[in-house]
């Protein structure tokens, strides 16, 4: 079963290291190298739309979504590389969809290329609506 928390300033540590072993390797393999620095503001950017994602009271990753009029957006998503490819990011984004079509809303958001998420978006139903040099932009 899953809970949620909203954010505090005392998980910046985890959220921190949950960026970087969740997301400097696809960057990379992108050619973009972030500081330390870089990573924290980004990791603090939104920050009071991020939610912890807790898994039978430990805390598993995080999902930083802002619902807007016309569609949520899922500005990031990151599991712990251990409880990555174990269903779970497939079940919460379910929800999320579900959730957004209940209230006649789509879900948008945006993957590096070299990114394996991709994949398990495309399998959710997401289509490419757009791209730039870096990242496809998705939506369903």
């Amino acid at each position: 079963m899953f809970s949620f928390k909203r954010a505090s300033n005392e998980d910046i540590p985890f959220l921190l290291e949950l960026r970087k072993a969740t997301m400097v390797l696809h960057l990379e393999n992108q050619g973009i190298f972030l500081s330390e620095k870089e990573h924290i503001n980004l990791v603090k950017e939104d920050f009071d739309c991020i939610r912890l994602i807790y898994q039978d009271e430990k805390v598993v990753g995080m999902i930083k979504k802002i619902d807007r009029k016309a569609y949520s957006e899922v500005l990031q998503f990151q599991l712990l590389p251990d409880y990555q490819g174990k269903g779970i990011g497939k079940r919460l984004l379910n929800d999320i969809i579900s959730e957004a079509k209940t209230n006649s809303k789509s879900v948008r958001l945006s993957v590096l290329k070299k990114n394996p998420a991709f994949l398990l978006y495309k399998q959710l139903g997401f289509e490419v609506i757009g791209e730039d040099k870096l990242e496809y932009f998705m939506e369903i």
